[in-house]
């Protein structure tokens, strides 16, 4: 089901009292594992994003309000610091919590993923449907027939494209990162391009 999700994200409340952060580990449906402030997916270090976008940096660890190392404070809330691919969260292991001033508690949201989106930016010219582009059958296409041209595709991992005449065809593929920059993706065969997060 995920592989036809498009790109996906999950956001969480956790609230933790007198606790420690390294003895919080949270587990990934691609058995990635983490502490709460060990995520290095390039998002957050944070589980939660949020404090990372607030200060625009992305190295960013979990703010913790108590008074001491080993009774730890945390209120976050808001999506968490991982890839796409990595997604759902499975399984959260806490520690540290056996006195009565001590506890935690989460609440996990849903998956909530938005599929591919592809949009001719300029010119016009298209000739079939760009719809017939999303159900990742790589028999099917879409052509132009317009010697230059602009596309924003929404979110792929993975796409190729060709020409009737592939020595005379220029192209240059980037992608908007989480932070809003923008990042060349890898070309890993002729016109086969790959753009990650990482």
């Amino acid at each position: 089901m995920k592989k036809y999700s498009g790109k996906c994200s999950q956001n969480m409340k956790l609230t933790i009292r007198n606790s420690q952060a390294h003895l919080l580990k949270f587990q990934f449906f691609d058995d990635t594992k983490y502490n709460l402030s060990s995520f290095e997916d390039g998002i957050c270090n944070c589980l939660i994003s949020t404090v990372c976008l607030e200060e625009k940096d992305s190295s960013k660890n979990c703010i913790d309000t108590g008074q001491k190392s080993h009774n730890q404070i945390y209120d976050l809330s808001g999506e968490i610091s991982v890839l796409s691919n990595k997604l759902p969260l499975i399984q959260i292991s806490y520690g540290d919590l056996d006195d009565s001033e001590e506890y935690a508690k989460h609440v996990i949201g849903p998956l909530a993923c938005t599929l591919p989106r592809i949009e001719v930016i300029a010119p016009s010219g298209c000739f079939g449907s760009l719809f017939a582009l999303r159900g990742k059958d790589t028999h099917t296409c879409v052509q132009f027939q317009i010697s230059t041209l602009s596309l924003l595709l929404d979110y792929t991992e993975n796409f190729k494209i060709s020409a009737k005449f592939i020595h005379s065809l220029s192209i240059i593929s980037y992608m908007k990162t989480e932070d809003s920059q923008l990042r060349l993706c890898n070309e890993i065969r002729n016109q086969t391009f790959i753009c990650e997060q990482y």
